[in-house]
């Protein structure tokens, strides 16, 4: 996947990046917000690293007039409790997630960024719905799902080391997006920002 806004650049991870990426990665905040460990440690940033350089569905998020990586965003298959829930079960979808350098945050790029894969996934690729997750005490993240069009789907909680952590899973479904985005009749496949590789 390759997508052009108008700001940004969204491509996948190649190795030179990594220095760009633990430049934004080391925040620990950003790592509680998303589940990573501390990746102040260049060993512990470059295996969370190198998953994501081989993770299908990833891209780097490239501010387009720098040249330079300041976040990343991946669009997967659902996650197996969610994959397996009844009201899924007959649907083609997929998780929406992503972050972005604490430097970078309140200038909309997250925004521009999701919904960039929004209207690829809804418009090209025909997918019924995304599923977008957020930390119950991840605050921006739960703005940025309010105005992307996001609403609850569900709950459940896990294990983060000796943390409980309550995940709040939010849905838009195809039909959703249609009528949130005025002139997207559904009609034709119009994704201007989509690049062919």
């Amino acid at each position: 996947m390759l997508l052009k806004t108008e700001r940004l650049l969204l491509r996948r991870f190649t190795p030179d990046d990594f220095e760009a990426f633990r430049a934004y990665a080391a925040d620990p905040s950003l790592c509680r917000m998303i589940g990573w460990a501390d990746l102040t440690n260049k060993n512990a940033a470059w295996e969370v690293f190198n998953g994501l350089l081989n993770e299908e569905g990833t891209c780097a998020i490239v501010d387009a007039r720098l040249g330079r990586v300041i976040g990343n965003i991946s669009f997967k298959p659902p996650h197996p409790h969610l994959a397996q829930d009844e009201r899924l079960k007959p649907h083609r979808g997929g998780c929406l997630s992503f972050a972005l350098s604490a430097q970078r945050r309140r200038e909309g790029l997250a925004q521009e960024a999701a919904e960039a894969v929004m209207c690829h996934q809804f418009l090209t690729e025909r997918v019924d719905y995304i599923n977008c997750g957020f930390f119950s005490f991840n605050e921006p993240s739960r703005r940025l799902q309010e105005k992307l069009g996001f609403h609850f789907f569900s709950t459940h909680r896990f294990r983060l080391g000796k943390e409980e952590i309550e995940v709040i899973e939010n849905i838009l479904w195809r039909e959703e997006y249609l009528a949130l985005v005025p002139g997207n009749d559904g009609s034709k496949n119009f994704d201007e920002r989509a690049v062919t590789p």
